[in-house]
């Protein structure tokens, strides 16, 4: 009323059928380097596919590839969700904004698994496993701004938010185990992934000084989630590498960090801007995440310093610009775990339950920290026809990542980790590095017709 109150409210909704149509991987077997007792094979055997210990027949003068995966899934995501959010004016310095939102979401999942070389169906061709569920929840907004003056403002905000559960395929399991599998293969029914929250408290402010000139803002930020879903590595001993990737349940996280911004206009023609940032993390339970580290992990610290200065000319304006870039080193992999961080924790119920995991500390791997400069000048004419810029991207030419993955000995070792033995026992790594661009040139010309 009188302008003192705004309300909007909405109804959504959503459906998705996705699916991954059949596909397997054809590979050779036998050709490694490193020979592994529990799995067979020579090194350096290339048997092209066959292996009698395993089941795959080597009789007769033709050789083949395995065929190994033959799956395809269905899954089809259905979600509703009635929200509503209002904001309150108590005069010209205070504003309260409160918002809820009712959430339903359902899936139905199946998953078909072709017979192949790592996979004897019990009955027929295949076999199929599904799975459905569904979910509610209300999540909720609030938030308090203070406007101290014109050009300062204060705020804090809470809120919660909410990502519905999925399934997860547990590995075949066979069902006389031993290295070589001559019956047939059980499915387990697919492992449910409990939805995932997130509480997010938030306190910062907004400010303007010496009449505009100088912007400053900053922002610290708390986020519990609760039973966070990520992606890990799982043991399943029918694949070549003896483990897979999967949507697991992580486990309890909290993660906090801080963010700063300024800009300040030196002069009516060169501005300076800044930005920098910060984050950190911890894990309740760093023994399902398989290390001790996040992933996907949250940027550690991040800063940037730019300025632009604008030229004018009696035909035209010149704006130049310098941009500069620090980013922090970033994991790649939860990390496996050392034998000190091992000692130091109580979370695996058994001894044997650290084997695993901790093999794969070999495929832990922090991208550097790198630190990019660009410069580029634009001339723009009076008549506002066309633009013209020339660019110098990584001014510096700096040789650098900004991912990367380390491919450990379960990459190597066919089994994987599980079968690290003899000479297949000692940790080895690939790093793919995802290389930045490197020093570039360039002119772009822009022309406009209307």
């Amino acid at each position: 009323a009188d302008g003192k109150v705004d309300f909007i409210t909405g109804f959504s909704y959503f459906n998705e059928d996705s699916s991954s149509p059949r596909e397997s991987l054809i590979n050779a077997f036998g050709s490694s380097n490193y020979a592994n007792n529990a799995t067979g094979g020579a090194a350096n055997g290339n048997q092209w596919g066959c292996n009698d210990s395993l089941g795959v027949p080597c009789a007769g003068a033709v050789r083949r590839l395995r065929r190994t995966g033959d799956s395809a899934t269905l899954q089809e995501s259905t979600a509703y969700g009635l929200f509503a959010n209002t904001t309150i004016h108590f005069g010209e310095r205070v504003n309260l904004t409160l918002g809820v939102r009712e959430s339903h979401d359902e899936k139905v999942f199946s998953s078909e698994v072709f017979r192949s070389d790592n996979f004897i169906p019990q009955f027929g061709e295949s076999t199929i496993v599904s799975a459905e569920d569904d979910w509610s929840a209300t999540d909720y907004r609030g938030t308090v701004d203070f406007n101290v003056t014109d050009d300062f403002m204060l705020y804090v905000t809470s809120s919660r938010a909410f990502r519905s559960g999925t399934f997860s395929v547990p590995g075949p399991v066979c069902n006389n185990p031993g290295p070589v599998c001559t019956t047939f293969h059980r499915r387990p029914q697919p492992a449910l992934v409990p939805p995932e929250t997130l509480l997010n408290d938030e306190l910062g402010f907004r400010s303007e000084w010496f009449d505009g000139r100088l912007r400053f803002n900053a922002t610290y930020y708390e986020m519990e989630y609760t039973d966070r879903q990520g992606a890990s590595a799982v043991a399943d001993a029918s694949t070549t590498t003896g483990f897979r990737i999967d949507l697991v349940n992580q486990g309890d996280v909290d993660l906090w960090g801080s963010e700063i911004e300024a800009m300040f206009a030196v002069t009516e023609r060169f501005t300076i801007e800044g930005a920098t940032g910060r984050a950190n993390f911890e894990m309740s339970n760093p023994c399902i995440n398989n290390g001790p580290y996040l992933f996907p992990p949250p940027m550690d610290r991040e800063h940037s310093l730019s300025g632009r200065y604008e030229l004018p000319r009696p035909t035209g304006n010149f704006t130049f610009s310098l941009s500069y870039t620090k980013t922090g080193p970033m994991q790649t992999h939860p990390g496996g775990f050392t034998p000190e961080e091992l000692a130091s924790l109580t979370c695996f119920a058994t001894p044997q339950a650290a084997v695993f995991p901790s093999t794969f500390v070999d495929s832990r791997y922090e991208v550097p920290s790198y630190n990019l400069a660009n410069l580029a000048v634009r001339y723009a004419p009076n008549d506002g026809k066309w633009t013209g810029s020339l660019f110098v991207n990584n001014l510096t030419d700096e040789v650098y990542a900004n991912n990367a993955q380390s491919f450990g000995r379960g990459f190597w070792t066919q089994g994987g980790p599980p079968g690290a033995v003899g000479l297949s026992a000692a940790p080895r790594q690939a790093i793919a590095d995802y290389r930045g661009r490197p020093r570039e040139y360039g002119i772009t010309f822009q022309y406009n017709f209307f």
